[in-house]
């Protein structure tokens, strides 16, 4: 385990706000969440053993987490409820940039917090991300506008000047989403194609959900085990119990990206037909007394089991494996 300085970093839109100890004192620093600034104060920590903790902020921490990336400066994300307890704990009363700051950098020492290896493909992988929310954004659009439409064409004297200007707009939008459904479409590598190989033998997964992991998920390599993977997209049901009074209804976390979750469920309702594990499942909850949502969700679950499992052991799905044992 390498040992590090850590420099806490509370990440806003325009400033990033920098704590650390030097000689046994703190000192902050505010630095313009900007290329060239950003640059420029990374700069000066190339040569030290120093690793950053900030939290995930969405979009605004890409510039530095880039940035560190490129000069070769260890990072660490974390959990924004982590720190916020771990805050908590330490009984701060008052909350700011510069108190956040030096918090994470308390996180990072007193934990031994170590940073991840950033896989090879890490740059193809964001830039696969942002074709995937503009995929999301159009789709919800041509949604809207072809129900605008369909609401246009119901009136008895509707607008010649408003139905051209959705349709246009509509073919428009119809366009982009063809580009950035090729673009997001699988590379021809060898590699690639046999993770898609891989991941098309498992019963109910299609062309859709291929594309789904591989932007969000990539090969798999950065979850030690299925349950890491689950709890990641957040498929696992969190319970809440304390002594005989609090019994709190179990449900899953939600805490990884929807489209995941979304994609996936559309998956199930093949797979709880055709793959015999999965429907052996659905029906065994369904005799239970289970809703029909929460066994989905088991389905879910378990098509994320088989398609890591297939992914880390390069061995295709066999749908008769399930039979043979039972």
């Amino acid at each position: 385990m390498e040992t590090y300085d850590y420099i806490g970093i509370d990440v806003s839109k325009s400033w990033i706000d920098c704590a650390y100890q030097d000689q046994g004192a703190w000192q902050s620093e505010r630095v313009c969440n900007e290329v060239d600034p950003l640059r420029t104060w990374l700069s000066q920590w190339q040569e030290q053993e120093v690793c950053l903790v900030l939290e995930s902020t969405g979009y605004y921490h890409d510039k530095l987490v880039c940035l560190a990336e490129e000069v070769g400066i260890a990072y660490v994300m974390v959990n924004g409820r982590k720190s916020y307890h771990f805050m908590q704990a330490q009984g701060h009363l008052h909350k700011h940039d510069r108190q956040a700051a030096r918090s994470l950098a308390q996180m990072g020492s007193e934990k031994q917090l170590q940073p991840p290896i950033v896989p090879s493909y890490m740059k193809e992988h964001r830039q696969r991300k942002q074709l995937q929310m503009a995929l999301n954004a159009l789709t919800k659009q041509r949604g809207m506008l072809k129900n605008q439409l369909h609401a246009l064409e119901q009136l008895y004297q509707a607008n010649p000047l408003a139905q051209t200007a959705l349709q246009s707009a509509l073919e428009v939008v119809e366009t982009q989403i063809q580009e950035l459904e090729k673009a997001l479409s699988p590379s021809d590598e060898e590699e690639v194609q046999r993770l898609v190989q891989l991941m098309r033998s498992v019963v109910g997964i299609g062309p859709k959900s291929v594309e789904c992991l591989l932007t969000y998920l990539g090969d798999f390599s950065q979850f030690e085990s299925h349950k890491q993977l689950l709890k990641f997209v957040g498929v696992i049901p969190g319970h809440h119990l304390s002594g005989s009074s609090v019994r709190k209804r179990a449900r899953i976390s939600k805490q990884g990206p929807g489209q995941i979750r979304a994609t996936l469920y559309m998956a199930a309702r093949s797979a709880k037909k055709h793959n015999h594990a999965c429907r052996e499942l659905y029906e065994r909850l369904r005799k239970k007394g289970k809703p029909h949502k929460v066994a989905m969700i088991a389905v879910v679950a378990k098509l994320l089991k088989q398609v890591y499992a297939v992914v880390t052991s390069e061995i295709e799905f066999d749908n008769q494996y399930y039979l043979k044992y039972n």
